[in-house]
């Protein structure tokens, strides 16, 4: 909740998911402005910012999860790089 001020105070969990969050929302902005390729966004957030896996590897984790989670057959297409 909110403080008298209006601040909301957030808990360790909450301010991981929130910056990994933001982490992956700007790496899918640079992907898409085509600054430069999702291996170098990855590598870069790995080395960086210590994040592990990348944001776009987790992201590819999560949709491969998922697509056996509901039994679907085709492949997920990934974007970012599995094993990092």
């Amino acid at each position: 909740g909110a403080d008298a001020a209006g601040k909301v105070a957030y808990g360790g969990a909450e301010l991981v998911e929130r910056f990994t969050l933001a982490a992956l929302r700007e790496s899918c902005l640079i992907l898409e402005e085509r600054v430069c390729g999702a291996r170098e966004i990855d590598l870069g957030l790995v080395a960086g910012a210590g994040l592990r896996p990348g944001p776009l590897a987790a992201a590819d984790a999560v949709r491969e999860s998922a697509r056996h989670a509901f039994g679907l057959r085709q492949p997920a297409c990934r974007v970012g790089l599995k094993g990092l």
